[in-house]
């Protein structure tokens, strides 16, 4: 058809369009101050029990809930904490909470000191979220450690030098052995209970070499251990 102008022959409006299933998300949180330890301090190797509420505050269900409690230095959780304990609770649909309830260990070699338990939602992110800024809440734990009265020396006579460690190794000496003694092993632990270097020592007799180049300055426990052996030495690393 013929006009006098054709300019002015177009209107638009704006559209969005949305995907119905992308929309439909879970995203697992805690609900508010829920979260509480069965004690807030033990010593190492004490078991704890955690328990909180998990909240779907998601437009679309989620099909399980993984969770995790972690031990930590402090209240980010990152690849240095050590986890204590997992598991996956059934479907949570939208709006909906559900209790969570775990029972942890802390590690035997963590050594005393002010520490964090972090309780993680869906910490290998194997659920799809809206939002994974709100999975993670922290408490306060202090941890103790064993006396010094409570350890075996099997009647041995054991010698760690230099202690603190400012060359780069240290040496672990045992002595007095009986005849036919079992082995005995050394392990080394950082302050969140992760061994870091392991030796044997065939008969009970001998020195062993820990080379420390590589480890972070700070406080390691070494476990000695074997049959009616049971010594705990705290080794600074400079």
């Amino acid at each position: 058809m013929a006009e006098s102008s054709e300019t002015n022959n177009l209107a638009s409006l704006a559209l969005t369009v949305t995907d119905p299933v992308a929309t439909l998300m879970p995203d697992l949180t805690f609900v508010a101050s829920s979260t509480s330890l069965s004690a807030s301090s033990g010593s190492a190797g004490a078991a704890i029990t955690v328990s909180s509420t998990i909240s779907n505050t998601g437009t679309g269900p989620a099909s399980s809930q993984p969770y995790a409690v972690y031990l930590s230095a402090d209240q980010s959780f990152d690849a240095g904490d050590v986890q204590l304990g997992s598991a996956t609770g059934a479907t949570l649909a939208s709006s909906q909470t559900s209790p969570l309830q775990l029972s942890a260990t802390i590690p035997a070699a963590t050594a005393s000191g002010s520490y964090y338990i972090l309780v993680v939602l869906n910490p290998d992110n194997s659920l799809t979220e809206s939002s994974n800024d709100n999975n993670t809440t922290s408490l306060a734990f202090t941890v103790t450690v064993a006396t010094a009265g409570q350890q075996q020396t099997a009647g041995l006579t054991i010698g760690v030098y230099p202690n603190p460690a400012r060359t780069g190794y240290f040496l672990v000496s045992l002595s007095g052995a009986k005849a036919a003694a079992d082995d005995a092993t050394l392990t080394l632990f950082n302050t969140l209970g992760q061994r870091v270097a392991q030796r044997q020592v065939p008969g009970r007799t001998g020195v062993s070499r820990f080379d420390t180049q590589t480890l972070s300055q700070g406080v390691y426990l070494l476990h000695i251990t074997g049959n009616n052996l049971h010594v705990v030495q705290r080794i600074v690393v400079e």
